[in-house]
């Protein structure tokens, strides 16, 4: 990982039955959800997610075969009261 940063130092501190960590100013991440890794040294690293669909969204269903339901005769009227 190449640092861009000097290192700081933090808390931390427990947040109802969580952890959480405070982070410095210039620390920030975009408010909404992380990624967190633990590499084999142990170190832990939060990356911002990506929000939205994923890039390849589209290309998974490219392949299936969609069909058009058939419509199903009901035996009875339904009632709504």
């Amino acid at each position: 990982m190449k640092v861009t940063q000097p290192q700081k130092t933090t808390t931390v501190f427990k947040s109802g039955t969580s952890l959480a960590v405070r982070l410095p100013k210039g620390y920030a991440l975009p408010i909404g959800r992380v990624v967190i890794m633990k590499n084999a040294n142990g170190n832990i690293e939060l990356v911002a997610a990506k929000n939205g669909w994923p890039e390849n969204f589209k290309a998974m269903f490219q392949e299936v075969d969609w069909e058009m339901p058939t419509k199903i005769k009901s035996e009875r009227p339904l009632s709504w009261g």
